[in-house]
Formats: C-alpha cells, sequence, structure tokens
C-alpha cells in the first residue's frame, strides 16, 4: 500500500485549516476524509489529529517488500530492555508479531531501523526513550516506510554503543532532511548558510520562517519553516516546534510526493561531518 498524492496534498493543506482549499486540489471532503480514518482505526479523531496521522510514521510513503532477505537491523529499548507491550528483548532474543498483515505501526510487525545512527536520530519521533539501548538484530524486511522498516520476526543478538550525537549533529540532520526536498531558493540558501555556519542568526531564521509560513500550503515550504523554527532557539514559542527525527518524518513524505528518493541512511551518516 502507497499513500495517494491526495492524502499527502490534503495533509499540507490542513496546515492551514482551510477545507475549501483541501476539496479544491484533492477532491476529498472533510466528512470523507474522517469518515475514512475513523474507519481505519475505530476512534473519533479531531482535525490536528489526523494532520499528524497523514504525516506519521507508518502511514505514508511505505512499500511491501517484494523480496524477504535475512538481514542485520538495529533495535532500540529502553534501559531496561523493553519495548511495547512490555516485549523485553537481550542476547538471542527472538519475538514474532502478534497481528496480522504488514503494516507498521501495527501489532502485525515489530520495528527496527538499517543503521544506529537512523535508530538515534529517529528514536524522538518514534519510541522516544529516555535512555534507549541499541541492539544488531535479523530479521526479514517486510515493510519500509523510508524512516524505518517492519519484520515479522525479529532476533536480538548482542547490544552495541549508542552512536554519539551533538546537538549540532542533530540540527544538521533536521537541515539536510528539509534541503532535500527544499525548492524554494531563498529557503535552500538559508539552509545551506546554516550547514557552513555562515548565518544562524535568529533574526534571519525568524524572517525565513515567516515567509515560508505564508507558503505553507506547499508542503516543501512548510516542512522547512518548521526545521528553522525548532533548530533556532529564539523560536521556540512558534507552532509545529518537532524533532529532527519528525524533519525525517516529513522530509521522507514530501520526497514522496516529489516522487524523489529520499536515502535516509546517507543523511545520517552525512550529519556527522558538522
Amino acid at each position: 500500500m502507497k499513500t495517494t498524492f491526495s492524502e499527502l496534498a490534503i495533509g499540507s493543506v490542513f496546515t492551514l485549516g482551510d477545507w475549501e482549499l483541501a476539496e479544491k486540489y484533492t477532491k476529498v471532503s472533510e466528512t470523507q476524509l474522517i469518515s475514512e480514518y475513523e474507519t481505519t482505526i475505530d476512534t473519533p479523531w479531531t482535525m490536528n489529529q489526523i494532520v499528524y496521522l497523514v504525516f506519521a510514521p507508518g502511514i505514508a510513503a511505505v512499500e511491501p517488500m517484494t523480496e524477504k532477505k535475512n538481514v542485520y537491523l538495529y533495535k532500540l529499548t529502553d534501559q531496561n530492555r523493553y519495548t511495547r507491550q512490555w516485549t523485553r528483548w537481550g542476547r538471542n532474543v527472538t519475538h514474532t508479531a502478534s497481528g496480522e498483515g504488514d503494516r507498521l505501526c501495527t501489532d502485525g510487525v515489530i520495528h527496527a531501523y538499517r543503521s544506529p545512527l537512523v535508530a538515534v536520530l529517529m528514536n524522538p519521533a518514534h519510541a522516544n526513550f529516555e535512555s534507549p539501548r541499541l541492539w544488531l538484530a535479523v530479521g526479514d524486511v517486510v515493510i519500509d516506510d523510508g524512516t524505518k522498516c517492519g519484520v515479522k520476526t525479529l532476533t536480538t543478538l548482542h547490544p552495541m554503543p549508542l552512536p554519539r550525537i551533538s546537538k549540532t549533529q542533530n540540527h544538521a540532520f533536521g537541515v539536510l532532511c528539509a534541503l532535500e526536498v527544499a525548492v524554494l531558493p531563498f529557503a535552500r540558501q538559508w539552509l545551506t548558510n546554516w550547514l557552513a555556519d555562515i548565518d544562524r542568526t535568529a533574526e534571519t531564521a525568524a524572517h525565513v520562517a515567516a515567509v515560508l509560513e505564508h507558503l505553507a500550503v506547499e508542503p516543501a515550504a512548510w516542512m522547512a519553516s518548521t526545521v528553522i523554527g525548532s533548530i533556532s532557539p529564539a523560536l521556540k514559542h512558534r507552532p509545529f516546534v518537532m524533532s529532527m527525527g519528525d524533519a525525517a518524518v516529513y522530509a521522507n513524505n514530501v520526497a514522496t510526493l516529489q516522487e524523489k528518493e529520499f536515502d535516509i541512511v546517507a543523511i545520517a551518516q552525512k550529519c556527522l561531518e558538522f
């Protein structure tokens, strides 16, 4: 299952709360969309919650794997080796998903990552463990949304050192994600200047973010605006402040909309240069 253009596009106009514009661009009404997602999750959702759901990990840009390959993966747990539903991991421990299907963020698959760096950088947007532990694991990938993957059965082999990511490197990860999809020249210029440490001032960030917010109907502009607001201390009071892991989720979805490749492993590796 792959998220449709309509689902991605309507998520971007939700940020403006403009349902007429949403219907114009996607031909999907508020009633139709809410009904669709309420049927999916069996609970009532507000418009803001649906905004997140459309862009949430496991919902957008997922493709079932055509080949199963037993590969090395990486699993995050809390400091006591637990994940959700009191599932405990350890050396040579195997668990199998209890549910049916292969949709991420359901009991049909177990989550894992393709690199240690991605696991650490995405933790705030996914499990959000306060003191995570990292494990080398092995499993057959059945689905991948670009930021994490899902397997039916996963075996954790042994613990691994947790990569250390500095605050600047974490911010660089978000900026690099935004740069992958940003199309407006002045936004790309600010992101490039930030990476080059030419201009990281709050004044410039505030100006660029404010202009981008007026263009929020364009998904890449809204996403870049949120990254800028999130990494500039002077802009922490602004709405939609998010983690750099969230930035990766949004960038991945925007890249899908743009029909571009989004290589999160390469981006995570590049952020170590800063």
